[in-house]
């Protein structure tokens, strides 16, 4: 068990307690050396949060995608989860025009099952 100073790469410096042999305090010790303290990791998650948020709501609006109803941070999480969904390789369908394009190649009992899905996911709140 020994105190050790860390100066973290943000400029930040704490001292810490650190455990285990001599080599392995040195090796975690320069490894978190290598990142930021943990106060700016938190503020530098919290903007990539809201970032990615704010990305969400804009292109569920260039989408024409409704408008989610809940309290603002429900809002906010659902939008990024709705945005992640839809950009995804299994559900590439953003607008109804590229999604009418993907129908036209698949067979015809899995056209009305896709059209429901569809449907669902954009008229959901």
């Amino acid at each position: 068990m020994a105190w050790n100073e860390i100066n973290y790469s943000c400029g930040h410096s704490d001292r810490i307690q650190m455990y285990g042999p001599h080599r392995a305090r040195e090796s975690k010790k320069e490894w978190m050396e290598r990142g930021v303290c943990p106060e700016c990791y938190r503020k530098q998650k919290v903007e990539e949060r809201a970032k990615e948020r704010q990305v969400a709501a804009e292109q569920a609006r260039a989408s024409g995608l409704p408008a989610l109803v809940g309290s603002e941070k429900q809002v906010a999480w659902a939008e990024v989860i709705r945005k992640n969904a839809l950009a995804s390789p299994q559900n590439n369908v953003l607008s109804r025009e590229s999604f009418a394009a993907r129908l036209k190649s698949l067979p015809v009992d899995e056209q009305q099952s896709s059209r429901g899905v569809f449907e669902a996911v954009r008229t959901a709140r």
